[in-house]
């Protein structure tokens, strides 16, 4: 299965003297180009010839149910819309609120004609945001909404909640730990698994250091770009614990994939490098196997005692006997239904913020005053 569409190729690095056909995706300068046309290459690409690569499944495209909403100016995670004088911008993207966005919505609240405001602003969030209170309790024409299951919106363009195969109960392995990003923590990690003679034990990457004990059927290794589409699944599905670093360590407690990804496949994510993150996993009503995995660490404020404490968890846990961890395939059955429910629930989330929107724009006596 290819990272990319059904229809698309990759071809990897860019190269002169080619005969590139139409939807066929290269790496040039580390940008990824898609033909538009039938050619052959030439001395130095013709950019006529290919169009910036973008796919539905790029993390940088708002959830489908975002009616008409755009990427905001060059953010990684807030889209808006304009719908008559009101602005709705969503916080839809695992990434963190550039600082720009909020000086921008400082000048879009203020902007009036005589004192009279001219819009109403909104902004939608899963994450709860001091700074956006502090804008809140500023201005009358500014509303930040708190919405925890927008954090699920994009989970329906990568998995059909309705049509999962059976969780793979007979574990080859372990664990998995899939790294990329080069995060202090996860370097961390990484040695201590090779140190500790536990890399065999699990299925490991990290893309960083070129590190791979296992073939990677979604993203090979000559794929230096890594698109999205696959950053839902695993490359084998034969082991039970998920050990990753989630990629921002910031409070309160903010989640990537990383953190729950393994619902849906059966698996028990045992997370840290935010803190509290698997209490705040906890809170959406997920099983983490406290029986089983001791998550005093997980609320330890000192970044180093956090993480000295995990890996003794770690180390634990790979020497843990699978077959007497009571009830498994109930719990693990309970987790995947819960994290589709939440899935579902999400698109009715992001539908509210469509409605909302709409109601604003009906009654502007009511949110402007005239």
């Amino acid at each position: 299965m290819k990272p990319f569409l059904d229809n698309e190729e990759w071809r990897g690095i860019w190269k002169p003297n080619i005969n590139y056909k139409v939807n066929d995706i290269v790496d040039y300068n580390k940008t990824l180009y898609i033909a538009k046309t039938n050619h052959l290459s030439g001395t130095n690409i013709i950019l006529q010839n290919w169009d910036y690569y973008k796919s539905i499944y790029d993390l940088n495209v708002p959830p489908l149910k975002l009616k008409d909403y755009k990427i905001y100016k060059n953010s990684l995670c807030v889209a808006y819309k304009i719908f008559d004088y009101v602005y709705s911008f969503v916080h839809y993207s695992a990434d963190i609120i550039e600082d720009f966005i909020y000086d921008n919505l400082k000048d879009v609240c203020e902007n009036n004609t005589n004192g009279i405001y001219k819009h109403y602003v909104c902004f939608y969030s899963p994450y709860y945001n001091s700074k956006m209170m502090s804008l809140q309790n500023k201005y009358d024409n500014f509303a930040f909404y708190h919405m925890p299951l927008i954090a699920f919106g994009q989970i329906n363009k990568f998995i059909d909640v309705n049509s999962l195969p059976p969780i793979t109960y007979d574990y080859t392995r372990k664990f998995s730990c899939l790294q990329l990003r080069p995060i202090k923590q996860r370097q961390v990690l990484h040695d201590f698994l090779e140190t500790h003679n536990l890399v065999q034990d699990g299925y490991v990457s990290y893309r960083n250091k070129n590190f791979i004990n296992f073939e990677d059927k979604y993203y090979p290794n000559d794929l230096i770009y890594m698109p999205q589409r696959h950053m839902w699944h695993y490359p084998h599905e034969d082991f039970l614990f998920d050990f990753a670093i989630e990629t921002h360590s910031v409070e309160p407690a903010f989640m990537t994939e990383k953190s729950i990804k393994g619902f849906f496949w059966g698996k028990i994510p045992v997370i840290t490098g935010c803190r509290s993150i698997m209490n705040y996993l906890e809170q959406f009503g997920f099983d983490i196997f406290r029986d089983v995995i001791d998550y005093t660490y997980d609320i330890q404020k000192d970044p180093k005692i956090q993480m000295d404490m995990y890996l003794q968890q770690v180390q634990k846990i790979i020497l843990i006997d699978i077959n007497k961890i009571k009830n498994l395939k109930d719990r693990l059955e309970s987790n995947r239904s819960l994290i589709c429910k939440l899935a579902k629930r999400s698109q009715i989330t992001l539908e509210s913020i469509n409605l909302n929107t709409i109601y604003i724009s009906k009654n502007r006596q009511k949110y402007l005053g005239y």
